[in-house]
């Protein structure tokens, strides 16, 4: 039995793939050779068909390369007995490096030069996994799609597609909506569905997840499928009357429970250090035929997790990082602090105006937490009676006529 380790490493072995689906097109040299050794081991050609269950017929078409690819059967079989032989160099493991073209069996558009194994533990595969999760799908009857308004976004999913896999086939089609589809070979989709485990048909019944090898990834892998998640799904909402401002991402799925890919979103998200509220249950839908349908969305709302949003992963569509910046610039009032977090701030201020040698003043404070001097009085009399600081000198009248009273001075305790 084979391990399927690609859901755990995200590497793609054609032997993953289903034999009876697939038809691949070695060099003519690779065949030749492999049906020569295949016969020589057995005793004759007719032995060769009788050992391994196969039609003579179909074995000399395999040997002069007759026809554009050879079902992965035929070549599965033959692989496997020349190995146990002692030729290697005929795994399956080896003959993937070297495969000209790989298609559906009968009709199927090819990908050409495929990059076997194939790595989706990558930028490129990142972003085709979240383009196929979000704006695109795989249809029942595994045909993988991506659709989008935007003609930037459709070329990136395909160019990044390319890299992964090969030299894929295509089709693009402008639909009456305005919206553009980017059709990709069924096998591409057995691709996704055998070797990741993503399944075909809406994602609304299927409630796909995202692969544990993106969760557990680099921080440019993650970053590159959130980019692509919020492209195709994303917004950053300016709010009313200066309020409400938030990043939203939302989805749809048939059960009364968030959908897997949100929370797995969330946690994308989250691996950043940006705390995302939700999901919240926005609303439901019911269609024409009577199906119901459930929208969940996730929300960055604090002004100082959407601008770490926009340093750390930010849209990658121009409109949309527009969109984003004049919601930061449309801010006034500085970054708001979280319950309790004003302490812990002002205090790690103080510690830094003593490393650095200045006096520890409320003036001083105020300055380097971005705060008035007023609100941090009251932080720095907190922080006295949590005996974390210390008043060594107190606030002074003037020894000379317009010299000031001098502020009041402290200093960090030490533990």
């Amino acid at each position: 039995m084979v391990i399927n380790m690609s859901l755990k490493d995200g590497m793609v072995h054609l032997y993953e793939l289903p034999e009876n689906e697939v038809c691949i097109r070695l060099p003519k040299e690779i065949q030749e050779k492999m049906f020569l050794l295949a016969s020589k081991i057995v005793g004759n050609n007719t032995r060769l068909a009788k050992t391994l269950g196969l039609n003579k017929t179909t074995l000399l078409d395999f040997k002069k390369s007759r026809f554009a690819s050879t079902r992965l059967r035929i070549i599965k079989a033959l692989s496997e007995l020349l190995a146990k032989n002692g030729y290697k160099e005929y795994s399956l493991d080896n003959l993937e490096k070297k495969i000209l073209a790989i298609k559906t069996h009968w009709v199927g558009k090819f990908i050409y030069s495929p990059k076997f194994p194939i790595n989706f533990n990558s930028k490129s595969g990142a972003i085709t996994i979240s383009a196929i999760l979000f704006d695109g799908g795989i249809t029942a009857n595994k045909y993988p799609f991506y659709t989008n308004k935007k003609i930037f976004l459709i070329k990136k999913v395909l160019e990044n597609v390319r890299k992964v896999v090969g030299d894929t086939e295509f089709h693009i089609i402008k639909q009456h909506t305005g919206t553009i589809q980017l059709s990709l070979p069924k096998i591409f989709g057995l691709i996704l569905i055998h070797g990741l485990n993503i399944p075909s048909g809406k994602k609304i019944f299927t409630n796909p997840e995202i692969p544990e090898f993106i969760l557990k990834g680099s921080k440019d892998i993650k970053k590159a499928f959130l980019q692509q998640a919020f492209d195709d799904e994303g917004s950053s909402n300016p709010g009313k009357n200066t309020s409400g401002r938030n990043i939203e991402l939302s989805q749809s799925g048939i059960l009364n429970n968030p959908p897997l890919r949100l929370i797995n979103l969330k946690k994308l998200i989250s691996d950043f250090d940006i705390p995302v509220g939700g999901p919240y249950y926005i609303s439901k839908y019911t269609a024409k035929n009577g199906r119901i349908t459930h929208l969940w969305s996730i929300q960055i709302t604090n002004q100082r997790d959407i601008r770490r949003f926009a340093e750390e992963i930010n849209f990658y569509l121009p409109e949309k990082r527009l969109k984003l910046k004049q919601l930061l610039d449309s801010y006034t009032l500085p970054e708001k602090f979280k319950k309790g977090e004003n302490i812990e701030v002002a205090f790690e201020a103080c510690k830094s105006l003593k490393f650095a040698g200045e006096k520890i003043i409320i003036k001083n404070v105020a300055l380097e937490i971005g705060r008035g001097e007023t609100h941090t009085k009251d932080i720095m009399n907190s922080l006295v009676n949590q005996g974390k600081l210390v008043v060594v000198k107190p606030k002074g009248n003037p020894t000379y006529f317009g010299e000031g009273f001098k502020p009041k001075e402290f200093d960090v305790v030490l533990k």
